[in-house]
């Protein structure tokens, strides 16, 4: 065997990496964790559950392995017993002597000298596997010799997690994927670039395209933005004729010169004059507005500031470029930017990686700090800025002083972090200030549309504020939900604890249990308090002094939660306060009957009393015209709710399982801004008529209203319908209906017929009639509803073949449970084919013997459940299904043989399968691997036990997909 590469033609790379591993000892672990860390950094790797259809495993190992610049190979404990792992280990030390390939070992709850001379459980292992292949002392000689050479290689060694090792690997692993002798490599990998190589790649595309003259870079302040230019500067800089970057303008115009002063000193470096304090990146030349300039503005806070410094330019040249970078996006619009960039934070992975730069000065660090430095990285939430602070704050120190740092990190971010952060809210004016703070100690979480109801007061729309506080990165919205990162939210707080740092009482919003209780037990609080939010959860008992709140004229939001069945707080019904200001109101569990007498609710917009044992709320009836949302949900005592009628901006009430509440919801007729009603599990309901005056309606839910018999009249608005488990026998017509999209009727034991105008709904696309036992059968022009995509069935006998589903051909899932033909032993399958757009289809327990052929027309298809039926096998077509991820076939007791199944297959259940007695040899070799296989008891079973099936079983115990396990690794989850 050749000792070099000097006499060999390397063979032409595929792939960078190749990871040799035991699957049953690290698919979930570090495998998994290693292979998404490569994926994101997109180092193309070799994991072999991708082998191309077709090919024998074996060749297409070994010319992975060839075709590989790196081997990684994880030594666990279960790899020595694996032939398969074995072999490929002597093909990757072949190709390290014949082409110079590099290895990496990773010694993975192993000792690298128990690989090295097979001992301990490494060598027992070993020994099995000899046994079992004694007769080829060759082999196995290879294989011990393999095992020497490659333990011998300085690799990483860990009894760490997954995720320790992992990031350890990744901290040092060498710079052998990418070389190139361009000065810019040297800037890209730098410490101050971590995670921004895709970015810089991205902008650098846009700028050399025609449509993007003049970008931006947005984000919240220690997001990265001057990084990413001044990145983006110094590699494309030397493309122009001219390039100047100009930093901190907003600093500088905050000084004594203000934007004047800063304008000069750019005039003065244009026009040649240099000038070395000025800090400006420029190249002389003369004659600006006919050569092809980059220049970058960092920090804008308005548009005066570019107009007044694009006008020492004049006219650029159509080829020139522009990068502006802003904390406020309504800014970069102003600046009719062509495309804005947003920052985004790091990742994980990018994270640790910059904190340890900072901390360790790029070492990895020893044991006792890694769970510390996990605690730092998931603190900063993907936020270089303060990574950077405290990495440097922390390099050298103690895990002493690490821990009291963490510690007081939970109240006080770092001053130089608060600093950065605070420069976007000190540029607000007082309302917005007061939204901010609103969010940052109260709304935090919460829907949009609830906030701004809420913060919606006199002559003041809180739609605009929060617009702002978007544009300027001060908060996010997900999902509609109002959010922002940790670290400003902390800053928000500390911007009101410091109102009144030994007082909290004078402070505008109460969180912390201890101030909360101080300020109520000694009854100090104060006209400025606007908002109080106590966690009962970890506190014993609260007393509340009558005149506990008598102080609070101000208090607008209140919220008490975490006590079951408010039990810990007592006295809450005899507050002498009138509470008249107060616009969102929170408790759960309210232990009393009724809320404090002089409870004036003329303001509230929001009131929320789930699992209350309150009966009814005040006496009398009020005009309650700001009122919104109400939500008394599981009071099961409540039996009197006030006057709707005298609610006209109601938009959501919910009295779910309010179970003695005495109403016939005559008053929900004039409601005409209501859009969710719900009424479930609410018993004493026995029939409901809604209005057409209702006509924002559009969800409404009954289910489980056990003695609701009739609905009479449904508003033309309503788009989702709700009546499980209720006692109605037929529908009215609802035809009208032309907006609904859910109709669920799920349990709904006595209903006998759908009416025929179902199929006049062109907007529907549910339809559940699981346990509708009377049900005999579906309207014939059902076929009608092309939009519907699910239909649920079960526990129905039909009379008929319902063959309008044949014309259902939008359908993408058939679920059909228990569902059977009166004079046949099951149900006939009707035409498969027109199903294209099927992607999961479910016929448990419905006497099916035959799957019909046509199977392999579903090309949509992924999900496949066809359990506890009469079947013997399958057809052949089925391993032509092209996206067939699971197949259930659970308790199918005459199922007897399985044929080749399709290479698309991650999860077969065929549990209690007792007359299944052979398999396809095909399924059992097949190139693909499944993560799931289950044939408990499958007593007759028996299965040639080849590497491949072996495989396949060792990588199929427990398996969730590697994103999943890389988060669990490392706290996310």
């Amino acid at each position: 065997m050749a000792s070099s590469s000097s006499s060999s033609i390397s063979p032409k790379l595929e792939y960078e990496v190749f990871l040799s591993f035991r699957g049953a000892d690290t698919r979930v672990n570090i495998t998994s964790h290693l292979y998404e860390a490569f994926c994101q950094k997109k180092i193309k790797t070799f994991i072999d559950d991708s082998l191309v259809r077709g090919e024998e495993i074996s060749p297409s190992l070994l010319k992975a392995i060839k075709h590989s610049k790196i081997s990684v190979i994880i030594f666990s404990k279960g790899y020595a017993p694996s032939r398969w792992c074995l072999k490929e280990l002597e093909e990757i030390v072949k190709c390290k002597n014949t082409y110079d390939q590099i290895v990496i070992p990773v010694f993975y709850d192993v000792d690298p000298s128990d690989v090295r001379n097979q001992t301990g459980d490494f060598g027992k292992a070993f020994a099995e596997l000899e046994k079992r292949f004694m007769d080829d002392s060759e082999m196995l000689q290879r294989w011990r010799t393999a095992l020497r050479d490659a333990a011998n290689i300085s690799g990483y060694h860990s009894k760490n997690s997954s995720s320790s090792i992992c990031f350890l690997f990744l901290l040092s692993f060498p710079d052998l994927l990418r070389t190139d002798s361009d000065d810019y490599n040297s800037v890209i990998t730098s410490k101050y670039l971590v995670g921004l190589e895709s970015s810089i790649e991205e902008i650098e595309n846009l700028l050399c395209s025609k449509g993007v003259c003049k970008l931006g870079i947005w984000g919240i302040g220690g997001i990265g933005k001057t990084t990413l230019a001044d990145a983006i500067f110094k590699k494309i800089s030397k493309q122009f004729e001219e390039s100047y970057f100009i930093p901190n303008i907003r600093e500088e115009s905050e000084k004594s010169g203000g934007l004047n002063d800063l304008c000069q000193k750019l005039s003065s470096a244009v026009l040649g004059d240099e000038h070395p304090n000025h800090r400006f990146t420029f190249t002389r030349r003369s004659l600006i507005s006919r050569k092809k300039v980059l220049i970058v503005f960092d920090d804008i806070t308005n548009l005066n500031q570019i107009q007044c410094l694009m006008a020492v330019f004049g006219e650029l040249d159509s080829y020139s470029r522009i990068i502006i970078t802003s904390r406020d996006k309504h800014v970069l619009r102003n600046c009719e930017v062509d495309h804005i960039h947003e920052m985004t934070k790091l990742s994980l992975v990018d994270s640790f990686k910059l904190f340890v730069l900072h901390a360790f000065r790029g070492n990895p660090p020893t044991k006792d700090y890694i769970k510390l430095s996990f605690e730092v990285v998931d603190y900063t939430e993907g936020l270089p800025l303060p990574l950077e602070v405290l990495g440097s704050f922390l390099f050298t120190r103690t895990k002493r002083e690490w821990e009291s740092a963490l510690e007081n990190l939970k109240t006080s971010p770092p001053v130089d972090v608060q600093k950065v952060l605070k420069i976007s809210y000190e540029g607000l004016d007082d309302k917005k200030k007061c939204v901010f703070l609103d969010i940052a100690c109260f709304f935090k979480g919460y829907k949009r549309d609830l906030v701004e109801a809420i913060l919606n007061a006199r002559n003041v729309d809180a739609h605009i504020h929060i617009n702002v506080l978007i544009e300027r990165s001060l908060i996010t919205t997900s999902y509609d939900t109002i959010t922002m990162h940790d670290l400003l939210e902390e800053m928000g707080r500390e911007i009101v604890r410091q109102e009144s740092i030994n007082n909290p009482g004078g402070r505008c919003h109460l969180w912390d249990r201890e101030d909360i209780f101080s300020v109520l037990k000694n009854n100090t609080g104060t006209r400025a308090i606007r908002s109080i939010c106590l966690d009962m959860s970890e506190v014993e008992e609260l007393h509340l002094n009558p005149e506990a709140f008598n102080k609070m004229p101000n208090l607008r939001f209140l919220k008490i939660s975490g006590s079951k069945d408010g039990k810990k707080v007592h006295g809450f019904e005899n507050l002498k306060s009138d509470f008249s200001e107060l616009r969102y109101f929170c408790f759960h569990g309210y232990p009393s009957k009724s809320l404090p007498p002089k409870f004036n609710p003329e303001n509230l917009v929001a009131l929320y009393m789930p699992n209350s044992t309150v009966e009814k709320l005040w006496t009398g009836n009020q005009d309650l015209v700001n009122l919104k949302y109400v939500n008394l949900s599981y009071s099961k005592h409540l039996r009197r709710i006030p006057d709707l009628s005298l609610m006209p901006n109601l938009e959501s009430l919910n009295l779910n399982d309010c179970t003695s509440l005495l109403e016939s919801f005559s008053s929900i007729h004039n409601l005409r801004k209501l859009v969710f009603l719900y009424l479930e599990g609410c018993k004493s309901l026995t029939n409901l008529s809604i209005s057409d005056n209702c006509q924002s309606l559009r969800e409404v839910y009954l289910s489980n209203c056990s003695n609701l018999e009739t609905v009479q009249h449904l508003p033309d608005t309503i788009e989702g319908l709700y009546l499980d488990g209720t006692a109605i026998k037929e529908f009215p017509s609802i035809g009208h209906l032309f907006r609904l999209v859910r109709l669920s009727l799920r349990k709904c034991s006595k209903l006998e017929r759908l009416p025929d105008s179902i199929c006049e709904l062109k907007s529907l696309k549910y339809v559940c009639l699981l346990g509708c036992s009377k049900l005999d059968r579906l309207p014939n022009e059902m076929g009608n509803l092309q939009t519907l995509e699910e239909l649920e069935l079960g526990k129905i006998s039909f009379a008929e073949i319902p063959t309008c589903m044949t014309s259902l051909i939008n359908l993408e899932i058939l679920y059909l449970r228990s569902c059977k033909m009166r004079k046949r032993s099951g149900i006939p399958l009707v035409d498969l084919s027109v199903f294209q757009r099927m992607a999961e289809l479910c016929l448990i327990n419905c006497c099916i013997e035959v799957l019909p052929s046509s199977i392999d027309q579903l090309l949509s298809l992924q999900h496949l459940d066809i359990a506890q039926n009469n079947l013997e096998t399958l057809p052949e077509s089925i391993k032509d299904l092209p996206k067939l991820a699971t197949l259930i076939l659970s308790n199918c007791q005459r199922l007897k043989y399985l044929p080749e199944l399709p290479r698309s297959l991650q999860k077969i259940i065929a549990e209690n399968c007792v007359s299944l007695e052979s398999i396809s040899s095909l399924f059992l070799c097949t190139d693909s691997f499944i993560d799931i296989i289950d044939f408990a008891n499958c007593f007759k079973l028996k299965l040639e036990m080849t590497d491949a099936f072996l495989l396949n079983i060792e990588r199929s115990a427990a398996y969730n997909h590697r994103q999943e396990h890389l988060e669990r690794c490392i706290g996310l989850q």
